[in-house]
């Protein structure tokens, strides 16, 4: 947890509000889906597209 506090304040520097992100300990992690696999390779992308209306300028 140190470490993730000490990142969080070097993230901190160049912002004007708060990061108010909770850092807690990690809980149990599990295995996806086999659909979730390897996303990257199937479909050339490391994440999902997001609808037009929902991005951001």
């Amino acid at each position: 947890q140190k470490e993730a506090a000490a990142s969080r304040e070097e993230a901190q520097k160049g912002l004007r509000d708060p990061i108010t992100t909770e850092i807690a300990p990690a809980g149990p992690f599990w295995i996806a889906e086999t659909y979730h696999q390897q996303w990257d390779e199937r479909h050339g992308s490391l994440s999902c597209p997001l609808p037009h209306r929902a991005r951001r300028n």
